[in-house]
Order: C-alpha cells, then sequence, then structure tokens
C-alpha cells in the first residue's frame, strides 16, 4: 500500500504493477484506473463509440496491463506518462477485434460509474467539434485536478479540518462564494483574518500538490512548467 496521500509518481505505479501477483500492483493498476478511466473513456466516445463498448474497451485495457507482460518492456520516463498511455491503449485498441472483447468484464473490476462520465457530454463539458486525442487531454486535465481535491480533502479529514476544507474548497476553482470571510470566519468561529491565511494556505497546498502530481507524469523537472501551463489552458477551454 502507498505510504502517502498522494503518488511519489505514476511512472512508480508502473513500476509498482509490474509484480503482477502482488498487493502493491493491484493498488497500483487501481491508481492508474482512477486517474486514466475517464480521459480514455472520454477519447472512445469522441471517436464515436458507444457507451457500453467504450467502458469495456477501457475496462479490458487495464485488465492487460495486469495480466500480460506489457509492463516489464515499458522504459520508464521516456516522455509524458499520458502521451504513453494513450499510445499504448490505441495500439492495444489496433490489436484487439470487437467481437473478440465484448465480454462482460467483473470479478476483480475497477468500477467507475458510466453515468458520471456521460454527464460530460450531457452538459456539453466535451464539444462535439474537438479531436479524441484533445478531449482526452481535457479529460486527464479534469480528473487531475479530481485527484488532487480528494487527497487535499483526505488530508482535511486526517487533521479534523474536514468542514473547513468543504466551505473553502470552492475557492480553488473560482467558485462564488455565498458568504464573506468575516461571515464565513463568524459561522466556523474565526476571524477573517484566519480564514483569508487558510484560503491562502489550501491555494498553496494545492499548488504543491498539483505540481508533484504532474512531475510524477513527465521526463524531467524542466517540463513540468510547460505541462501545468498546458493543464489550465486545458481547464479553461
Amino acid at each position: 500500500m502507498r505510504s502517502g496521500l498522494f503518488p511519489a509518481t505514476q511512472w512508480t505505479d508502473v513500476l509498482n504493477a509490474r509484480e503482477a501477483e502482488s498487493v502493491e500492483a493491484r493498488d497500483a493498476l487501481e491508481a492508474l484506473a482512477c486517474a486514466y478511466w475517464k480521459p480514455l473513456y472520454i477519447f472512445l466516445r469522441q471517436r464515436g463509440a458507444g457507451e457500453d463498448s467504450a467502458a469495456d474497451s477501457v475496462q479490458g485495457f487495464f485488465e492487460h496491463l495486469l495480466g500480460t507482460d506489457f509492463l516489464a518492456k515499458v522504459r520508464v520516463r521516456e516522455g509524458k506518462f499520458r502521451t504513453f498511455l494513450l499510445t499504448s491503449f490505441t495500439n492495444w485498441l489496433s490489436n484487439e477485434r470487437a467481437a473478440a472483447n465484448a465480454q462482460k468484464r467483473g470479478g476483480g473490476a475497477w468500477h467507475v460509474p458510466i453515468d458520471e462520465v456521460e454527464e460530460h457530454f450531457r452538459a456539453g463539458l466535451v464539444a462535439v467539434d474537438v479531436p479524441p486525442e484533445e478531449a482526452f487531454d481535457r479529460g486527464w486535465a479534469r480528473s487531475l485536478v479530481e485527484l488532487v481535491v480528494a487527497g487535499l480533502a483526505a488530508e482535511a479529514e486526517a487533521a479534523g479540518r474536514d468542514a473547513l476544507f468543504a466551505a473553502l474548497k470552492g475557492t480553488l476553482s473560482g467558485e462564488p462564494r455565498g458568504e464573506t470571510y468575516a461571515e464565513l470566519g463568524a459561522r466556523l468561529g474565526m476571524s477573517e483574518g484566519a480564514i483569508k491565511k487558510a484560503v491562502f494556505d489550501l491555494r498553496g497546498r494545492f499548488g504543491e500538490a498539483l505540481r508533484a502530481h504532474v512531475r510524477g507524469t513527465v521526463e524531467s523537472d524542466a517540463a513540468v512548467d510547460d505541462e501545468l501551463r498546458y493543464l489550465i489552458r486545458l481547464l479553461r477551454s
């Protein structure tokens, strides 16, 4: 099991997943699935695949990673992790026949509700004219932020500050607040200054955690800033 709330890197997940019979391998593949199930699913849907077909293909891909010696051949830190995974996915798809993969997935599979991802389409969050590769990148950006926020929520809960986190979470995405800092402080028994500092600290921790996640997906420190700029552009598009 992982010792921290945030993974060291997604390349580390790949290394851990090479030991196919270990508990760590299952944890590592679950982490990868959590981070990339939605983006890969969106990629296929944008290519015209149906809901069930897309879900089955993504499920099959992650089972393929764990069930073969594929990961043993990975050359770690060669380029961006999201590029590596999408290329691996498209290569896998090209070698699979739809009829051979129409079986029901189950057993120890990772479950991500299709309806949850389909909301991207129903809400118009994935534009119809966006190329599948860009749709994948946008899904990756949203999933990465969701993972970071979930990690911060876990940190806050462990520290007994979950109510404060819930009240301030919207400041991370620029959501309008229903209360002023003074009103929020009065409700939570804190001064306005303490609330402002808590917001400042939370945003700093968010940036730190997001950078750590992005660092785990690229090959060098020099690539982090470029990737962060790209991620922010995707989130704003």
